[in-house]
């Protein structure tokens, strides 16, 4: 269940990686793209347990 999903663009790379520290994010960025990551994580999870 904790597999990871491969990530959309580089705002996800830079926003869930090490590489976050190096950006000046504005308050709620990295909450809005971790909300959508994890949306399609459980997306994905729940498509694969359906099988």
């Amino acid at each position: 269940m904790t597999k990871r999903i491969p990530m959309k663009g580089g705002d996800e790379y830079d926003a869930l990686t090490k590489a976050r520290k190096f950006y000046l994010w504005k308050a709620g960025q990295v909450k809005k793209i971790k909300r959508a990551y994890n949306k399609r994580l459980r997306k994905h999870n729940k498509e694969v347990n359906d099988d």
